[in-house]
């Protein structure tokens, strides 16, 4: 099988991939520093509910208007109908036509 790189270019993509890595390792130095600093320095924002007054509590008034009764004379009552024998009770007939299709 034949060989791709040779030595000469192992070597050098050695070298870029460990500038490479070398970089990013300063890099994520530098700006997480930046970062844990201006984290730090930053002062703490507490939020605080103003002081609201409580609204006015009024009172409601509730006007009912009441009927007087009259409790002399009781409510009519209807007549209830007594036969002793119920075969003699005169029911009228109801003209209703069963055969409904």
């Amino acid at each position: 099988m034949k060989q791709f790189f040779g030595k000469k270019s192992r070597r050098v993509l050695a070298l870029i991939l460990m500038v490479s890595l070398g970089l990013h390792v300063i890099a994520i130095v530098i700006f997480g520093t930046i970062r844990f600093v201006t984290e730090a320095m930053r002062e703490e924002t507490v939020f605080e509910a103003a002081n609201l007054d409580a609204p006015p509590q009024q009172e409601m008034e509730h006007q009912v208007m009441i009927e007087p009764q009259d409790q002399t004379n009781p409510p009519p009552r209807p007549e209830a109908i007594v036969v002793n024998n119920p075969s003699e009770l005169n029911i009228p007939s109801l003209d209703i036509d069963l055969n409904i299709d």
